[in-house]
């Protein structure tokens, strides 16, 4: 029979666990893992079940440096476990697809990339890509937002707590900004923007240079090149 350290080492990765074992181990967890079980019987629940907290399993501690905060996993089917990331490179949801050009345009002076759609060359790099709900039904947004309001809230205040200073992260649209009360300004950097959708539904340009802003300010912090973001 598996330990509690091995159980939760094996969803979320033995790092986040000792970073937080008391939060994995605490009985809300435990009564959310049981609710979204039977909710994955009953109903089309995305992401794979699997993957509900791969976020955490490809972001490894030691490599931390950024947290883009969602809202929830696409209700279509397209959802890989990462905020924002897209299964299908043929067309990419309007987030991604803003994002890409805000990455083309700021990073790259509006120069061509191969950009990776399923973004886990930015969670390998320390890129954390977390949705404040981390599953969700067909169809359904916001249907299992309630589950996990009070898992994102706790997390958040309790990386803000932690020893992990220097942390940037990015905030996109109301839902996300509405958690910056969970988030210390001392020891963070905190962004704030209109979500790429919105501006992709408005048919608008994105105005958030928060890729490029981050990347000045980790080499500013580490004074190595070799640690920015390869967005």
């Amino acid at each position: 029979m598996s330990t509690k350290k091995e159980f939760w080492s094996k969803l979320v990765g033995e790092d986040w666990y000792l970073l937080f074992p008391e939060f994995w181990e605490s009985s809300y967890m435990t009564n959310l893992l049981k609710l979204l079980s039977q909710r994955y019987k009953q109903a089309t629940v995305f992401p794979e079940q699997k993957d509900i907290f791969k976020a955490f399993k490809l972001c490894r501690v030691k490599n931390f440096k950024v947290l883009i905060l969602g809202q929830d996993p696409y209700p279509d089917g397209s959802a890989t476990g990462l905020a924002f990331a897209n299964k299908d490179k043929i067309k990419l949801s309007p987030s991604l697809q803003k994002m890409y050009e805000t990455i083309e345009r700021d990073c790259y002076d509006g120069l061509k990339i191969v950009f990776d759609e399923s973004l886990e060359t930015w969670a390998e790099q320390g890129v954390l890509l977390l949705n404040t709900a981390l599953t969700i039904e067909k169809f359904k947004t916001t249907s299992h937002s309630e589950y996990w309001k009070v898992f994102t809230k706790s997390f958040l205040k309790r990386l803000s707590e932690s020893h992990l200073t220097g942390i940037h992260v990015c905030l996109w649209g109301n839902h996300a900004k509405s958690f910056k009360p969970y988030l210390n300004d001392k020891t963070m950097y905190i962004y704030e923007a209109l979500h790429p959708a919105s501006a992709s539904y408005n048919n608008i340009d994105w105005e958030c240079n928060h890729f490029k802003e981050i990347n000045v300010k980790i080499v500013k912090q580490n004074n190595d090149l070799n640690d920015i973001i390869a967005w």
